[in-house]
């Protein structure tokens, strides 16, 4: 579900850098707020799928 609004969306990261996770997949419905504020914070976590895009995760 996108964030509502621009402010809830940097919230959004906020809370997911504190959680820090491995890696953030922002798919497109995610919204481009979400997505440049995440690149900006977490640069090295956020990975951008794209068409085709084929993720494979091992541990």
């Amino acid at each position: 579900m996108r964030p509502r609004t621009e402010e809830e969306a940097r919230r959004t990261v906020a809370e997911s850098q504190a959680i820090d996770p491995t890696y953030v997949v922002p798919m497109h419905c995610t919204g481009d707020v979400f997505i440049q504020e995440a690149m900006r914070v977490m640069p090295q976590k956020v990975v951008r799928p794209y068409v085709g895009t084929e993720l494979v995760f091992s541990s």
